[in-house]
């Protein structure tokens, strides 16, 4: 399940399967980055204790 990326009525984030969103500033690059990584490394915890999908 990749990490997706959306927009709501609190701003924008990433994403993991139906997991936590991680909110970001819209436009800001760093803080963009931050929470993509932060969606993929919820991402591979998840898939370490052995979710199968």
């Amino acid at each position: 399940m990749p990490v997706r990326r959306g927009r709501d009525s609190n701003g924008c984030y990433y994403q993991w399967g139906n997991q936590k969103k991680y909110y970001y500033e819209c436009g800001n690059e760093q803080a963009r980055k931050r929470a993509k990584h932060k969606a993929a490394k919820q991402g591979r915890a998840v898939y370490s204790q052995g979710y199968k999908g």
